[in-house]
């Protein structure tokens, strides 16, 4: 996605037209924006103030640079890993060099994956991941480790057979009787075939204004939440019983494969065409047996694999991991404010995922989200605007493990954690803004649901149609940080962005590389929130609730 061959160079602006709206330069929008009408609605919108925020994001952006340390430099950041902590300091040295106050780390405490589902914490890392077919012939393989994979100790070689795993814990036993006794110093090949597609659709899309103007629409396949979710909170009861049976079903299959031992496993990756997407290993978070050593072959390369035994030929691999485990790290988020005036203790807050995945430098997914934020909380210092809330920017840990770091905080500062109750801080918290979607531009924001919220950011998305962010979308959006919030009854939203190839290439893949991050994009992001924020804090009520 880095597509400038001279990301210095100032775009002409003359040469660029209006009039095709999903590929015009972010500099057309900033450019377009300093000479646009206020529309003829009643409002406070203070414009000037606006044109200032964009005009820093545009001329003086430091995103790209924010960007560079925290995936060339620092990436990957599992969650725990020594790139994780080194990314963290880094990031709070910066935010304290832009006039952050209170900047600090604020540790998760116990982690929970699931109610009654403790996890020790370990995090993880590899620096060697070579794999060899030596008989029926001799080849490279492409290949990674699976997330959290022993190391193999030297390198290892041993007949692959086809051996698929359970696909579920009820599948154990079946498997354990097919295979006992046949196992000792084998590859298992653990999956059937993969499918490799032909053809594929564009890789690379922006929204249009159609597919906008669908996003604005109700999803009805998707009903309201109910009470009951809505209600829902981050806690620490027992486990229920389909999750018991399912720890105790994959533990067995563990203690199973220990006890033949089965030399390593090997699984296709998804993606295809030189992106290998990457998953983390099969069973409990903390088994009684850590899997073998295991690694993900490129879909196509698999298949060649799996082939040779289907024609009953030998198949020789030899492969080598290195990996380490780091038992105790520390977890924790990244906060810092900056203080509001008359009402500083009402709180707008932003906030993105520091940790990433393993298989790239975690570029999209989500430096580019990081360095959107960061540079917002850049541009709000040194604008020094007048800000009557507190503007505060939260770095997440362990989203990538079920959003432990948001869950943390909700329970650390906004629930009682004797009743499950509201503690009346979360009265104060406007509202919470997440960026988590790739690294596209922001078009606008989806409002999980929460209808009395929509005439409230159309007003402020209003002067920002020339940067491209229009839509508010009743629709929720799954999967990241502000689903705590949201559980908790604050307002919390995702915002919008261009999806580019962010599910088609690099998310969790290998290709999760600062290349695929256009700079441009990453202006647009930060004008686009940075105008919100600067709204949010100085309107004259809070965010409103769901109904």
């Amino acid at each position: 996605m880095l597509n400038a061959k001279n990301p210095t160079r100032k775009p002409d602006r003359q040469s660029l037209s209006p009039k095709t709206p999903g590929k015009v330069s972010a500099a057309l929008f900033f450019g377009a924006l300093l000479c646009v009408t206020p529309p003829a609605w009643p409002d406070q919108t203070d414009y000037a103030t606006l044109n200032q925020i964009k005009n820093e994001a545009q001329e003086h952006s430091q995103a790209s640079d924010t960007l560079f340390y925290l995936a060339d430099l620092y990436g990957p950041r599992l969650t725990g890993s020594p790139n994780y902590l080194a990314a963290a300091e880094w990031a709070i040295k910066t935010l304290r060099a832009y006039g952050l106050e209170n900047v600090h780390k604020e540790p998760l405490g116990q982690i929970y994956l699931a109610p009654g589902l403790e996890w020790s914490g370990r995090s993880w890392s590899y620096t060697r991941c070579s794999v060899r077919l030596l008989e029926p012939q001799q080849a490279q393989l492409y290949a990674v480790p699976a997330g959290w994979s022993r190391p193999t100790g030297a390198r290892i070689s041993g007949e692959a057979i086809f051996a698929p795993l359970p696909q579920n814990p009820g599948q154990v036993d079946l498997f354990i009787n097919r295979f006992r006794g046949r196992l000792k110093g084998k590859i298992l090949l653990t999956s059937e075939r993969a499918r490799v597609q032909r053809q594929s659709p564009p890789e690379t899309f922006r929204y249009s204004d159609q597919d906008l103007a669908k996003l604005a629409l109700p999803d009805e396949t998707s009903p309201e939440p109910r009470g009951e979710e809505l209600a829902s909170r981050p806690g620490t009861s027992q486990p229920d019983a389909e999750l018991e049976r399912a720890l105790e079903g994959w533990n067995r299959l563990l203690d199973f494969l220990h006890d033949e031992q089965v030399l390593a496993l090997a699984q296709p990756a998804g993606g295809q065409g030189g992106t290998l997407f990457t998953t983390n290993q099969f069973g409990p978070p903390d088994p009684n047996h850590d899997p073998p050593p295991t690694i993900s072959i490129s879909a196509e390369q698999y298949n060649r694999l799996i082939r040779f035994t289907e024609k009953q030929l030998p198949v020789k691999l030899e492969i080598e991991v290195e990996s380490q485990f780091y038992q105790h790290p520390d977890h924790f988020n990244v906060i810092g404010d900056i203080p509001g005036t008359s009402r500083k203790e009402q709180v707008v807050m932003i906030g993105a995922h520091l940790d990433s995945w393993f298989g790239g430098t975690g570029a999209t997914d989500n430096a580019a989200g990081v360095a959107i934020v960061m540079e917002t909380m850049r541009i709000l210092s040194k604008l020094r605007l007048k800000m009557n809330r507190t503007v505060r920017l939260a770095l997440w840990d362990a989203e990538e493990l079920n959003a432990a770091g948001s869950r943390a905080y909700i329970a650390q500062h906004y629930l009682d954690g004797k009743t499950a109750a509201n503690k009346k801080l979360s009265d104060a918290l406007s509202v919470y803004l997440n960026v988590d979607n790739g690294a596209g531009r922001i078009r606008g924001v989806y409002l999980q649901s929460n209808k009395a919220a929509v005439p409230v950011f159309e007003s402020w998305l209003a002067p920002l149609k020339e940067l491209g962010a229009t839509t508010v979308s009743i629709r929720d959006s799954e999967g990241s940080d502000h689903q705590a919030f949201d559980h908790a009854g604050i307002p919390a939203f995702e915002v919008i962005q261009d999806p580019l190839n962010y599910y088609s290439r690099t998310h969790h893949s290998t290709m999760d590389l600062v290349d695929y991050v256009p700079p441009n994009d990453l202006k647009q992001g930060a004008a686009v929130l940075a105008a919100i924020v600067y709204q949010a804090a100085n309107s004259p009520d809070l965010v409103p609730r769901k109904r």
